[in-house]
């Protein structure tokens, strides 16, 4: 069969074939814009990001419009007017034809503008330090001032339009710092619990570890306990690196679970003093006196005004309480710098110690309430029956959570008798991942939140034909 080409299927014109490649029957389309041709979703994000910058978006848009278009006549030789009709037909042919490309681009744009004004401002915009009325009250100023200039802009200049966009903006506004916070919030907590899985190992449950990385906080962090543990030397304790610890340690040897863990270490630490250090004091300040005597002297001494104390709270009609000194303590603490606030926290640890084991588990006196109001509202010995399953059950949580209240103390009693070495150094390393970790999920949780409050205050414009308070308005 005789070999065929394209150009044989070609009519021949004027008795000569034409000469026709395949491409002749394509039209061109790298001229998106002389072809009449949309772009693709890309070019769509592109432009929506332009546009979606609250206020000054179309100007940018426009902008980049007549810029293009005069570069285009420039190469062309054709008619500016003619040229920018091509690239405003392509602009907004490409959004028409990838709306969902477009509205991503024109939220991300919007997000964009007006996250570093957050970030700039935050006050301003309602992402301060105040309560959520302040917050929300500033927020929705300054989202009506956005809506109603961005929405006048975009609509060239209609009243209307402006008042409805100020109306809008008003409304996100009100519940911009709100959603800010819950977002930001669950970013937070999520990236801490991603993180807490791929934390290096402690050597100690998450409990006694998040609450020895708070005693090393108040301690000045990881770097300043090591460098006050190298002073110290071997011997040295982690107790011993600075006042919170020690106050840990403290509360911790009044408990009877934990009292011989925290005094045996220390007392076998004092028995092992060199005979050296006390022949330097004995030559110092003369003979000592022993341990027993001394201890007996010292004993005396206190408690003479121990007895005291007792006999008066013995017979006093309510119950002790030192509340209003911790109180006055959490108060003076915010001003309080350097040896003095430490001595505050110290003051703090001691007279709260009696509460620390409810700082991790559930307790409950629902059971106790809800014994009462069954027992009230159903009356004989239903009531009764169903009150008393109420106290159970509490009875079960508070039993639930002392159970593991002791392991977790247990565990701070091991911890603080700790002596330099391979255990303290996994400690330290882990609590210090710790707090990169808390650092890096609170960025986030705050890039989150303002990225949040700058999505919603930029978007009236797109919102308020949604939103009941515009479309109330007669035109």
């Amino acid at each position: 069969m005789a070999g065929l080409s394209f150009d044989d299927l070609i009519p021949a014109q004027g008795g000569q074939q034409a000469a026709l490649s395949f491409d002749d029957l394509i039209p061109s389309v790298s001229d998106a814009p002389a072809a009449g041709v949309a772009g693709d979703a890309s070019a769509a994000v592109g432009r929506g990001l332009v546009n979606g910058v609250p206020i000054i978006g179309p100007y940018a848009l426009s902008g980049l419009e007549h810029a293009a278009a005069g570069v285009r006549s420039l190469q062309s030789g054709e008619p500016y007017a003619d040229e920018l009709k091509r690239v405003q037909g392509y602009s907004q042919q490409t959004a028409d034809a990838n709306p969902g490309a477009t509205t991503a681009g024109e939220i991300g744009g919007g997000i964009v503008g007006t996250a570093p004004l957050i970030a700039a401002a935050p006050a301003v915009f309602g992402a301060g330090s105040g309560g959520l009325a302040l917050r929300s009250a500033a927020s929705m100023g300054t989202g009506a001032i956005m809506g109603g200039a961005d929405s006048a802009v975009r609509s060239g200049g209609d009243p209307i339009e402006a008042r409805n966009g100020a109306i809008a903006g008003g409304a996100l506004g009100v519940v911009a710092p709100a959603a800010g916070s819950a977002i930001g919030a669950g970013i937070r907590k999520f990236y801490d619990l991603v993180g807490g899985l791929r934390a290096p190992e402690s050597g100690f449950g998450s409990a006694a570890t998040r609450m020895l990385g708070e005693d090393v906080a108040h301690s000045g962090g990881v770097d300043a306990v090591r460098s006050r543990l190298d002073e110290l030397g071997s011997p040295a304790m982690l107790l011993d690196a600075s006042p919170s610890l020690q106050g840990q340690a403290q509360g911790l040897a009044v408990r009877p679970e934990t009292r011989q863990a925290v005094t045996a270490p220390i007392m076998a630490r004092t028995a092992g003093t060199s005979d050296r250090l006390a022949q330097d004091v004995n030559g110092a300040l003369g003979p000592a006196q022993s341990a027993p005597t001394a201890t007996v002297d010292l004993r005396g001494q206190r408690m003479a005004p121990n007895q005291a104390i007792g006999a008066a709270v013995d017979g006093a009609t309510d119950p002790v309480s030192a509340q209003n000194v911790v109180y006055s303590i959490d108060g003076r603490l915010p001003l309080a710098r350097g040896s003095e606030e430490a001595v505050l926290r110290r003051a703090r640890s001691m007279l709260a110690r009696d509460d620390a084991d409810d700082r991790i588990a559930p307790r409950t006196t629902m059971g106790d309430d809800l014994g009462g109001t069954m027992a009230g509202l159903v009356g004989g010995p239903k009531g009764y029956a169903l009150s008393q399953a109420a106290r159970a059950g509490k009875a079960v949580i508070n039993a639930m959570g002392r159970e593991s209240d002791v392991a977790r103390n247990r565990q701070l009693a091991d911890a603080v008798t700790l002596g330099q070495g391979d255990r303290l150094n996994m400690l330290l390393d882990a609590i210090n991942a710790r707090g990169l970790m808390q650092q890096r999920a609170a960025q986030l949780g705050q890039l989150g939140a303002r990225g949040t409050q700058a999505a919603m205050l930029s978007q009236s414009d797109r919102a308020g034909p949604y939103l009941p308070a515009p479309n109330l308005l007669l035109r």
